[in-house]
């Protein structure tokens, strides 16, 4: 004779499932992940293993850490003295929740850490995050280095690619004038399909 579940079991199988099937669901068809965009560091240099310089790039890290997820995103710091000073900034997208901007700056300064871990130059580049460090004070003065994150695979005609760079220029010029330092833009090129941009 089969056992029939009472009204308990099957609320609790109910809710086995439906949070099996919530987590699969949010695990494998999670699109907007942060993924990383690039990586630059400078050449070796010894003095990094300094004690000094150590300890200031570590309270730089933490603090940038600690402030700028909850300084809309952008947090600017500066450690130490004299050869020992370190200079940084973090800056998350505009888009993304406090819990990202955290779990984004952490990741950087974890790729920093390991990948360059004998420069005192780094910058890395994620989806949702870029951060700085260097020796020099650099805040305040125009990079005129830069990163774009590309999709190779699908080429457009010219006259779209050419609206697009229109696009992204004019998002460049004018994204420092935000509040967040962030901008989207929208190209409908028709038949083609939409492009977007970020800066």
């Amino acid at each position: 004779m089969k056992k029939m579940l009472n009204f308990k079991e099957v609320l609790i199988w109910f809710v086995i499932c439906s949070n099996s099937m919530l987590l699969f669901y949010s695990t494998c068809c999670n699109v907007d992940i942060n993924a990383s965009a690039g990586l630059e560091c400078s050449k070796a240099d010894k003095s990094i293993f300094e004690d000094e310089f150590q300890t200031n790039l570590k309270k730089l890290l933490n603090s940038l850490v600690a402030e700028a997820p909850y300084r809309n995103g952008f947090y600017e710091s500066r450690e130490g003295k004299d050869s020992n000073k370190v200079y940084g900034i973090v800056q998350c997208i505009g888009d993304v929740f406090v819990a990202d901007c955290v779990n984004c700056t952490k990741e950087s300064i974890s790729i920093a850490l390991h990948d360059c871990s004998k420069s005192k130059h780094v910058k890395v580049w994620l989806k949702w995050c870029f951060l700085r460090y260097l020796d020099e004070d650099f805040i305040g003065v125009l990079d005129r280095s830069s990163m774009a994150h590309t999709n190779e695979t699908n080429l457009d005609d010219p006259s779209v690619s050419q609206r697009g760079f229109s696009m992204m220029t004019g998002l460049v010029a004018t994204t420092h004038k935000q509040p967040l330092m962030f901008k989207t833009a929208m190209l409908d090129a028709g038949d083609k399909g939409k492009r977007y941009g970020m800066a």
